[in-house]
């Protein structure tokens, strides 16, 4: 039956059941020849009430017949309800960083750009100076480093396109002419447009 009704071949069944001694039962009907229950399908699941008429109770009957007749909504309706039902995801919302996040994270990209992502140990001593004044947690610190390492990782080609970007932008805005050695330099060093173009927003801030 299960897979009938999934196959959407099944929309009504009546079930049929006897018994001989059944004690407890609550809302017969006043010849206790049928009880018959009504569903309807709401969603997924299956609510049932009784009859009017079957409100009275008794403690031991014989011969007792039990029907249930079950009506189920066209699968093609079901499936219709569930597409449309919006299934709200909880989402991670990134905070905004605090003034003194970003000129830690501002401080943190001059060092990792200056040598192609090496720190020195100057450069660290003064991060963490920095740290403490700023009143960052090592942790945060951590995290803010984190989120731009991965993009900042550089080939010894990268870095040597960095480098020669960072001496055009020292002079001011990129000339055209400068433009076209930089393609040109990428090309040499088989750096793809999207990659340049990360590489050099790494500096951009």
């Amino acid at each position: 039956m299960a897979t009938q009704r999934l196959q959407g071949g099944l929309l009504e069944h009546v079930e049929q059941m006897e018994s001989q001694n059944i004690g407890g039962v609550t809302a017969a009907l006043p010849d206790l020849a049928e009880i018959r229950i009504d569903f309807i399908i709401l969603s997924i699941g299956v609510e049932g009430d009784l009859s009017p008429e079957a409100e009275k109770a008794f403690k031991q009957k014989d011969n007792l017949s039990l029907r249930i007749h079950v009506k189920f909504a066209p699968v093609s309706v079901q499936y219709m309800a569930n597409a449309n039902e919006v299934i709200s995801l909880p989402q991670q919302s990134d905070s905004s960083k605090t003034t003194a996040e970003q000129e830690y994270l501002t401080a943190y990209k001059e060092c990792l750009a200056s040598n192609g992502g090496e720190f020195s140990d100057s450069e660290r001593r003064l991060l963490e100076r920095m740290r403490k004044s700023l009143g960052i947690s090592v942790k945060r610190a951590a995290e803010l480093e984190d989120s731009l390492t991965p993009a900042l990782q550089l080939t010894e080609a990268e870095s040597e396109y960095l480098e020669e970007y960072k001496l055009c932008a020292a002079e001011g805005s990129i000339t055209d002419s400068e433009r076209r050695l930089l393609n040109r330099m990428r090309k040499t060093l088989g750096i793809s447009d999207e990659r340049a173009i990360e590489i050099e927003s790494s500096i951009n801030y």
